[in-house]
């Protein structure tokens, strides 16, 4: 819900149910070029902002998650930089290991901008 918000919970991403380069950083923002594949700045990509504010809900790195399913596993969300559009949709859940380590993978940190 935090991707996408109540009111938009049955489109695709945070902004809709299209994906372009220039909305997301995913596999086609840098037109699949090998040495531009990485994480952006936090930010940089607006149209992927969630209606609750949340920056990058879609591409950038997929965010760690506990799975809202099943108590205590530990699934992916919201697509990477190296990942096609169907990986960037907000209902999308891979399950992962919580052993594993991947530049493609994140955490979402959240705390008050005063702090």
């Amino acid at each position: 819900m935090g991707a996408r918000g109540a009111r938009r919970r049955w489109s695709r991403l945070p902004h809709g149910d299209d994906l372009a380069p220039a909305d997301a950083n995913w596999e086609a923002t840098y037109d699949k070029q090998p040495l531009a594949f990485g994480p952006d700045q936090v930010g940089l990509h607006p149209a992927s902002n969630s209606p609750f504010g949340l920056s990058d809900a879609a591409g950038n790195v997929w965010e760690w998650t506990e799975s809202v399913l099943r108590r205590g596993e530990r699934v992916a969300r919201g697509g990477s930089f190296y990942f096609p559009t169907p990986s960037a949709r907000s209902a999308n859940r891979e399950p992962i290991e919580p052993t594993l380590r991947d530049l493609t993978i994140g955490v979402r940190v959240c705390a008050d901008p005063a702090s």
